[in-house]
């Protein structure tokens, strides 16, 4: 059986906008968005697909120690707007999640990515978010942090080092 997801299948029923309006707030979880969405193709659909970028431009170590990343309010706001529709096995999958880029997170190394990572997927498995897909691996913004993501740079140091070696 073919699975359709929310990404797809509102293109097909002309519902504009992105993925990322269903996390207008916690409280309202973009739920007017999905109302109108699952009455106009929410008797084809198995997935909600949703994308969520922690914080976007305003993350920082001190904002996660003090308010640390869940969205477990909003996925249970999705979960019962999709039950009061009339489709309550609709599942959520975010295939698109990440900790967003800023000016603060240049300073991140890579294990402080992984922590924060780390407890942004844990929140999806404590609240039975179906499929998850961590997106980018790596931000172009963050070079400060990892300079070897820049494939090309990081290929030319390679080949710069075997010429010294072999010249």
């Amino acid at each position: 059986m073919r699975k359709k997801f929310w990404s797809t299948a509102r293109h097909q029923a002309g519902i504009s906008g992105r993925a990322a309006d269903l996390q207008s707030d916690q409280q309202d979880a973009g739920s007017d968005t999905i109302r109108a969405f699952l009455k106009t193709a929410g008797n084809v659909v198995d997935y909600l697909d949703v994308h969520w970028y922690w914080d976007w431009g305003k993350t920082s170590f001190d904002h996660w120690l003090d308010e640390p990343p869940s969205y477990g309010e909003t996925i249970n706001r999705i979960r019962s707007v999709c039950r009061e529709s009339g489709y309550p096995g609709i599942g959520l999958v975010v295939l698109e999640w990440n900790v967003a880029p800023s000016d603060g997170s240049v300073s991140f190394s890579p294990s402080l990515f992984a922590v924060i990572q780390g407890n942004l997927l844990l929140d999806f498995l404590n609240n039975d978010v179906e499929l998850t897909c961590l997106w980018p691996l790596l931000w172009r913004t963050s070079q400060k942090v990892w300079p070897e993501q820049d494939v090309s740079r990081a290929l030319s140091l390679r080949c710069r080092r075997m010429s010294d070696t072999v010249g």
